[in-house]
């Protein structure tokens, strides 16, 4: 049987491919064994204001569940909203639209002719 969802690391390479475009400044926090549990997959400085991107694995089709952040995400999450940061979740089937709209409700400045595979800077 096919998978329902697109993996979680062709996700973030969408998401790294489109932010190269355009973004001031960010980091993709390394998450394996010393990396402190929960951080957001993508953070960044744009426009001044602390944003982190959470990318999960994306459904291919309509009517598919979507991947929802761990219990300790949700709570990194949470003190980051606390502390003034924005959090976006990346969980549907198209990733960049998704993102494009997360920025938009947030009025975070982007570069709104980029394509996902936008030129390096």
């Amino acid at each position: 049987m096919a998978d329902k969802y697109q993996p979680e690391n062709d996700v973030k390479t969408k998401i790294n491919r489109f932010l190269k475009t355009w973004v001031d400044c960010f980091h993709f926090p390394y998450s394996a064994m010393w990396g402190r549990a929960g951080i957001p997959d993508k953070l960044m400085i744009q426009d001044g204001r602390f944003i982190g991107i959470e990318a999960k694995k994306t459904p291919l089709t309509e009517g598919v569940s979507l991947v929802e952040p761990s219990p300790v995400q949700k709570l990194v999450h949470k003190l980051i909203r606390k502390a003034g940061g924005i959090v976006i979740v990346i969980n549907e089937m198209d990733p960049i639209a998704q993102l494009k709209r997360e920025f938009d409700k947030y009025g975070i400045r982007y570069n709104k002719s980029s394509k996902e595979k936008g030129k390096k800077k």
